[in-house]
């Protein structure tokens, strides 16, 4: 498989009415009486995998009642590229709000880079490693990343299912000036829609932000939300990072204030983050233009924005890991400390109070 690569299947199906999907991933046209296309779009779905998710549902329903028993918890991280956390203060006032009021974040102050952009910051954040201890450099670029240990091979061979999913793909962590994955990285990957979307310049407003009428933070949010809402009685893992609306521009940040703080009541209000750890984070500030330049924008860079939230029975259940973890919101942190996070709700051993 090349990760750079997307094809249409030859079956295509004519409809006039409501029909089932099959695929996760169509275009659809339709045609006046003349057959002259007068509408063309892109659709994205989380379809099932049934005979997986059978045996999942009957592996952990069937756990005999240990004296004290492993929380399998979910967890969805979800990425937004350069934001600090002091332009997430400025920018992003209702996510803000409904995270810390709502779902009772906890917001690391201290949360730290370790390296300069957001690949290096991400591999520490899923391998536990400094890219050049994989190990890997740019002479590496042409070979793909299958062979490293990232956090969801470790969730996916416990049986949890996954999700993979970026927006702009010129733009994607492990393929701007790299090879990507020759085998797609989770179950669900998001990646060939997003390059079949990219080559269709007709799909586009002019700002680049809106395929037709949807907003592409919104189609790749719906995305992750579909695959919650299908796995929530079964675990999962999901990745999400989003680049291109804050890349370049510091008050871009402000039109993703209502897509995000609309999927966070949306799965909070669906019951969705009862048994969820939800990362919502950023890999660095803004590293050029004009605030880069100032004093504060320096400290910005290296300053991003990070939230962590659990079940509100989780901090009741376990009171001990709540107040490590009220303390360490006030500390300095990194890629690091949230790697060994993913790693300690995967392996969970603690036990009530």
């Amino acid at each position: 498989m090349d990760d750079n690569k997307y094809q249409y299947t030859q079956n295509g199906t004519i409809f006039n009415r409501d029909i089932v999907v099959t695929e996760q991933f169509i275009r659809v046209k339709c045609y006046d009486k003349s057959h002259i296309v007068i509408y063309s779009n892109y659709h994205a779905f989380i379809l099932p995998q049934p005979i997986r998710l059978q045996q999942l549902k009957t592996s952990f329903s069937g756990h005999v009642e240990e004296k004290n028993p492993r929380e399998t918890l979910n967890v969805v991280m979800i990425g937004v590229d350069s934001v600090s956390r002091l332009n997430h203060m400025r920018y992003m006032p209702k996510t803000r709000d409904y995270l810390l009021r709502h779902l009772d974040a906890i917001e690391l102050q201290g949360y730290n880079k370790v390296a300069d952009n957001t690949f290096v910051n991400i591999v520490p954040m899923t391998t536990g490693r400094f890219v050049e201890e994989l190990p890997w450099n740019e002479q590496k670029s042409g070979e793909p990343f299958d062979k490293y240990n990232f956090i969801w091979k470790n969730f996916s061979s416990s049986g949890y299912f996954t999700l993979y999913a970026e927006d702009d793909p010129e733009l994607n962590i492990f393929n701007y000036m790299k090879r990507g994955f020759h085998v797609p990285p989770a179950d669900h990957y998001y990646r060939p829609f997003a390059l079949a979307v990219e080559g269709d310049n007709s799909a586009w407003t002019s700002d680049h932000h809106c395929v037709g009428d949807r907003f592409e933070t919104d189609m790749i949010l719906n995305y992750t939300k579909d695959f919650l809402k299908l796995y929530h009685k079964v675990p999962y893992f999901g990745f999400n990072f989003l680049s291109r609306l804050t890349h370049d521009s510091i008050s871009n940040t402000a039109s993703a204030d209502t897509p995000y703080s609309n999927m966070f009541r949306d799965i909070d209000n669906q019951g969705l983050l009862k048994n969820t750890v939800l990362i919502f984070f950023s890999d660095h500030g803004m590293r050029f233009g004009e605030i880069r330049e100032t004093y504060i924008g320096k400290l910005e860079e290296r300053l991003p924005m990070m939230f962590l939230v659990f079940p509100k029975w989780f901090y009741k259940k376990y009171p001990q890991i709540t107040q490590n973890l009220k303390i360490n919101q006030n500390r300095l942190t990194t890629p690091f400390d949230i790697y060994e996070t993913l790693k300690d709700i995967l392996y969970f051993t603690a036990v009530t109070a």
